[in-house]
């Protein structure tokens, strides 16, 4: 985890004094300083619908291989922050994983920053709904499989991989990767930790620039109890049941 800025406001700020201080994080402008040019939208906690089962089927896109590979032994590929701020196609790469900045709003204290999240959760990215062929085809995939059973698939790669905890919800867009959320109950103000880039909780990971939102992405995420930078291939045959071919 890395800080980049932090900062605590001991009172609950106004809505306007929320947006304001969203754009100067945004457009990185020193809280001293006058902003200039248009208030951004920033993105909302309550949009990403943190751990709510989305209405229908969520679509994996892949190529043909893998998809067989899944039905066939259950194999399947879970990313990290690393693996996708790397990543040679430029469909999936996003050199901004894992980084935003955040707003966490309490009944008397404000806490707000631009952070890293710390590289220490699998990530598996779906297409919330079914894509058309022009998306398929922008990933350089030929194949797809649809997940109709979200928490029991992601309780089947839990139970495979050990995690300590996980979540999933819908990515929310936004010009600059601005979150205004909640302030987790466990933020501490008397210190900078590990934990401090949790202040909005679990919804930070769904936060991504407004140029991938034609991915329409449902992302999964699995939290471990060390760092993880590298992708991990597991086989786990017990998700497939919740999973039918496109």
């Amino acid at each position: 985890m890395r800080v980049y800025f932090h900062r605590v406001e001991f009172r609950r700020l106004s809505t306007f004094e929320i947006v304001f201080l969203a754009s100067k994080l945004a457009k990185r402008t020193p809280l001293d300083q006058p902003l200039v040019g248009e208030i951004i939208d920033p993105a909302y906690e309550e949009d990403v619908r943190l751990m709510q089962p989305p209405t229908g089927s969520v679509a994996k896109m892949a190529k043909k291989e893998h998809v067989d590979a899944f039905f066939n032994e259950g194999r399947i590929r879970l990313g990290t922050y690393e693996d996708f701020r790397t990543q040679g196609n430029a469909e999936v790469r996003d050199h901004q994983e894992g980084l935003a900045s955040v707003v966490g709003v309490g009944d008397s204290i404000t806490a707000f920053g631009t952070y890293q999240r710390a590289d220490d959760s699998y990530i598996f990215c779906t297409f919330s709904g079914k894509p058309d062929i022009k998306v398929i085809d922008q990933f350089g995939y030929d194949d797809q499989f649809f997940i109709h059973d979200v928490v029991a698939f992601c309780l089947a790669i839990n139970s495979s991989i050990g995690s300590t905890s996980m979540s999933f919800g819908n990515c929310v867009y936004c010009e600059q990767k601005v979150l205004v959320g909640r302030l987790n109950p466990m933020f501490d103000a008397t210190r900078i930790d590990h934990r401090t880039a949790d202040l909005a909780g679990e919804a930070t990971h769904y936060v991504k620039p407004v140029r991938y939102s034609h991915q329409n992405e449902f992302r999964m995420v699995w939290r471990m109890r060390r760092p993880v930078s590298e992708p991990i291939i597991i086989n786990c045959p017990e998700a497939v049941q919740f999973c039918s071919r496109g």
